[in-house]
C-alpha cells in the first residue's frame, strides 16, 4: 500500500506539493508552508465591492461596484524611477501598511524608515513607524512605542538616531510635545526634549544643524516663530532666530545658493516678511529673493541654479500665470518661462540625480495625463515619461519618498490605495494563472449585482442602464469566447435585478422590479433561453426576492422582510 504519511511514499510528496502551490496551512501529516508572495492584484474606486464571480476557462470574472483593477499595496510601495512601474511583490513583498504612510527615510544601507498614521504593516503591530530592511524584511529589533495615535509629518536621520515632526502628545508615557528622538536600532525613546508648542512639519538637516519648522511660536520656553534650529552635536536648541517673523505657518524649507550667498528656502501659509516664500542666509537674515507667489507653497525643491515651487497658487511674480507649480532662479527669484499648466495643487517636489518628482492632486500637466505624480528633467525642463498612474491623490504632508542607493526605484508613501491601475467599470476579467486583468474592458455604467454562464453565454443583471454606450436595462448578456454584448435588450423596469440562475429551459431573475418589456412582472421573472422571448412564468413574488434556487423541475424563491 502507498501510505500517503510515509514521507518515503510518493503521494507524500505529491500532496505535499499541493499544499505548497495551494498554501494549505490546514491540520495534516503533511508538511505546510508560508504562503508564497503574490502580486494580488484588486478592486478599486465605488465602493470597491465584487458581488458576483464566474470561472470561465483561464479568466475569473468579476461584477460589482469598481472602477479600477490594480495591485493591492496598502499605503507604501517602491516604483522604478525612470518608467514608474511598480516594483514586483515577487521582488520585495508589499509593505501592506494599514492606513496612511507620509514620510520616507533611508537607513543609508540600503533598509528604509516608514512613518504615517498605520497601525498594522505586512499583518504585524506596528503603532506609527517601522524599519524595513535591505531585504525587505521588517525590523524585529525596532518597536517604537507612541502609545498614542501619533501624527507624523517629517522624519530625519542622524547618527544613531531618529528625529520626528508630528502633531504628537505623548510618545512611549512620556510627554512629547509634537517633536520626538528615538533610537534608530531599537525605537526607544531619547531623553533629548525638544517642547514645540504646535505642529512641527517640517525638518530639514544641513550638515549637524537641524532645521524645523511649523505652526509653533514656542520652543522649549523660548519664543520661535515657526523655524527654529537644533544643534545635534549638543543636542541643544541653537539661539539662531531669524531677523523675520512670519504670520503664518512655514510648510517647505530648501537649502540653495543664492545669489552667491548659502541660503535657507522658505515656503508656507505666510505673508510675511514675503508673499508665501522668502530666502534667509544662514545667519538668519532675509535676502532679495522673492518670487512673490499668489498662494500657498507646500514644498520646494533645488536643481543648480532653478528653485521648483508646488503648492496651491496661479500666479508668481506679482502677475506671471502659474498654476500651482513654477522654476524660479536663484538670483532674484525671477519665473525662468516654463509653464507646465498643472490642473491641481501640487503638494511634494522632490529632486533626485537632476530629476523633479511632483506629487499632489492634479492629473494633467503640459496637457498630458498624469494622475497625480509626474517627473520633470531639470536639464531639459521636459516632462518625463515617468507615470506611475496613481489611483489616489496625494494631499499636504505627503510623499516624502524615500530612493534606494542607486537611485533606481523610490519608496513612496500615501495613502490607501493602488498604483499602475487599469480602469475598469463594474465588471472585468483577470486571468486565474496570474491573478492579472485581461483587456476585455466595457463600461456599464452602473453597479453589476450578479453574474451567470449558461451555453456559453455570460448573462449579467445589475442596476446598470447603458454598457459601453449602449442601450441594456438592469440585464444583459455577452456571447462567449469573444465577449460579444449580445442584441437581447429586456426593459427591466424599475429597481434592480439581483439574481439569476438556469435550467435546460430557461433563464430565471429576481429582484425589485414590476414590468419586463411591458408585461407586469413583480419581482421575479423568466426569459426563454432559446429565442429570449419572456415566458408566461409569473409567481407575482409580492416583495423583493433575495435569492433564486434551482430545485430539480422547481424554482425555490427566497424572500426576505
Amino acid at each position: 500500500m502507498n501510505n500517503g504519511c510515509d514521507p518515503k511514499s510518493k503521494s507524500y510528496l505529491l500532496g505535499s506539493l499541493i499544499r505548497y502551490v495551494t498554501g494549505d496551512v490546514s491540520p495534516s501529516c503533511l508538511p505546510s508552508f508560508l504562503p508564497a508572495e503574490i502580486d494580488y492584484w484588486g478592486v478599486f474606486g465605488g465602493s470597491a465591492t465584487v458581488n458576483s464571480m464566474e470561472i470561465y476557462g483561464n479568466e475569473l470574472i468579476l461584477g460589482g461596484s469598481f472602477t479600477a483593477l490594480g495591485p493591492n499595496v496598502g499605503s507604501t510601495y517602491f516604483l522604478d524611477t525612470n518608467t514608474g512601474k511598480i516594483i514586483s511583490n515577487f521582488e520585495c513583498p508589499y509593505l501592506k501598511a494599514n492606513d496612511l504612510s507620509r514620510a520616507v527615510v533611508s537607513d543609508g544601507s540600503g533598509g528604509y524608515y516608514i512613518a504615517g498614521n498605520f497601525t498594522y504593516v505586512r499583518g504585524t503591530s506596528r503603532q506609527n513607524i517601522v524599519h524595513m530592511l535591505p531585504n525587505c524584511k521588517i525590523d524585529e529589533n525596532f518597536k517604537p512605542d507612541p502609545n498614542s495615535s501619533a501624527n507624523i509629518y517629517s522624519m530625519v536621520m542622524y547618527g544613531d538616531k531618529l528625529y520626528i515632526g508630528g502633531v504628537i502628545t505623548t510618545w512611549q508615557g512620556s510627554a512629547r510635545n509634537n517633536f520626538v528622538v528615538i533610537n534608530r536600532f531599537n525605537g526607544s525613546l531619547d531623553p533629548f526634549v525638544i517642547d514645540a508648542s504646535s505642529a512641527v512639519e517640517k525638518l530639514l538637516l544641513i550638515e549637524n544643524k537641524l532645521y524645523i519648522a511649523g505652526q509653533f511660536a514656542i520652543i522649549n520656553g523660548f519664543g520661535r516663530d515657526r523655524i527654529a534650529r537644533i544643534d545635534l552635536d549638543s543636542s541643544t536648541l541653537d539661539s539662531w532666530v531669524p531677523a523675520t517673523a512670519q504670520n503664518s505657518t512655514v510648510r517647505a524649507l530648501a537649502t540653495a545658493t543664492i545669489a552667491s550667498t548659502p541660503a535657507l528656502i522658505v515656503g508656507g501659509a505666510f505673508t510675511t516678511p514675503r508673499n508665501y516664500a522668502f530666502a534667509l542666509d544662514f545667519n538668519g537674515n532675509l535676502l532679495p529673493w522673492n518670487p512673490n507667489p499668489s498662494g500657498i507653497v507646500d514644498a520646494i525643491a533645488v536643481s543648480n541654479n532653478k528653485v521648483y515651487l508646488g503648492g496651491s497658487f496661479t500666479s508668481v511674480n506679482g502677475g506671471t500665470a502659474r498654476t500651482n507649480f513654477a522654476v524660479i532662479d536663484t538670483n532674484g527669484g525671477n519665473d525662468l518661462g516654463f509653464n507646465y499648466g498643472v490642473n491641481g495643487n501640487v503638494h511634494q517636489v522632490i529632486e533626485k540625480n537632476g530629476i523633479i518628482y511632483l506629487f499632489g492632486n492634479f492629473t494633467l500637466i503640459s496637457g498630458e495625463t498624469r494622475n497625480y505624480g509626474a517627473s520633470i528633467d531639470s536639464n531639459t525642463s521636459a516632462l518625463t515619461g515617468w507615470n506611475p498612474n496613481f489611483l489616489n491623490p496625494f494631499q499636504y504632508p505627503s510623499a516624502a519618498a524615500g530612493f534606494s542607493i542607486d537611485g533606481s526605484r523610490m519608496l513612496i508613501p500615501g495613502g490607501i490605495g493602488t498604483v499602475n491601475y487599469v480602469s475598469r467599470s463594474n465588471i472585468a476579467s483577470v486571468y486565474l494563472d496570474t491573478g492579472y486583468p485581461t483587456n476585455w474592458s466595457p463600461s456599464i455604467n452602473n453597479e453589476v449585482s450578479v453574474l451567470h454562464i449558461k451555453n456559453n453565454q455570460l448573462f449579467l443583471g445589475g442596476n446598470f442602464t447603458t454598457i459601453s454606450g449602449q442601450s441594456r436595462t438592469k440585464l444583459a448578456v455577452y456571447q462567449l469566447p469573444s465577449f460579444e454584448l449580445s442584441s437581447f435588450n429586456p426593459i427591466v423596469t424599475p429597481g434592480i435585478v439581483t439574481n439569476l440562475i438556469s435550467d435546460d429551459n430557461n433563464i430565471y431573475f429576481g429582484g425589485t422590479f414590476t414590468t419586463v418589456n411591458g408585461s407586469t412582472r413583480n419581482n421575479v421573472a423568466a426569459f426563454s433561453l432559446n429565442n429570449f422571448s419572456l415566458t408566461n412564468w409569473n409567481p407575482n413574488a409580492n416583495s423583493q426576492v433575495s435569492a433564486l434556487l434551482n430545485l430539480n423541475n422547481s424554482v425555490l424563491l427566497l424572500q426576505f422582510r
